[in-house]
């Protein structure tokens, strides 16, 4: 398999210099393997979370499971949900007004929806920024520390941010199954 270059770089700062070794080197490697597939992770866990969302939005209009009403589904999906245009901002969006009908707003606690869009964030900046490595501090264990780089933040890539990370999307499934569940979906 062909890894692009620009799938992970070190960093150094200006006038700075480091050496790569052996043991950075296999660190190097380790890391770029470890954090492509965390990264493959999140994306595929915020993929999930964007069909759940499918789903309720699509059973909300579309309840009935007679042949006319599904073909109409059939149609709303390829036009909204499916379409290039119907991004995961525009569903979340859509989840938010159809969360307050009657039918759904007891499931709908306001945290579910902000961390949806903490989960579209995190998916977006996993998608569209590099990862690069900057040297550690002087005395530390490792040579290379994980940085996702984005415009307006840096983002260290340590055993916190997944946790926090994994806790939010963990969160996020559970209330999405709440409302789920309303439809008669088990798993989405």
């Amino acid at each position: 398999m062909y890894v692009p270059l620009w799938d992970s770089s070190i960093r150094i700062a200006g006038g700075g210099t480091f050496s790569l070794d052996l043991r950075g080197d296999n660190e190097w490697a380790r890391k770029t393997a470890a954090l492509r597939e965390l990264r493959g992770t999140t994306l595929a866990l915020a993929f999930e979370v964007e069909y759940s969302l499918d789903v309720v939005i699509a059973r909300f209009f579309f309840p009935n499971t007679n042949p006319q009403s599904l073909e109409l589904k059939l149609l709303f999906d390829e036009l909204f949900l499916k379409s290039s245009s119907a991004n995961f901002a525009r569903k979340i969006q859509t989840f938010k007004r159809v969360s307050r009908q009657p039918v759904l707003s007891s499931l709908i606690s306001p945290d579910l929806l902000k961390n949806l869009n903490e989960v579209r964030d995190i998916r977006n900046r996993f998608a569209h920024h590099p990862i690069v490595f900057d040297r550690a501090p002087e005395g530390s264990t490792e040579q290379l520390i994980g940085k996702l780089v984005c415009r307006d933040k840096e983002i260290t890539l340590d055993a916190a941010f997944f946790k926090e990370t994994e806790n939010l999307f963990w969160s996020v499934k559970g209330e999405l199954q709440k409302v789920l569940s309303v439809f008669g979906v088990n798993k989405p």
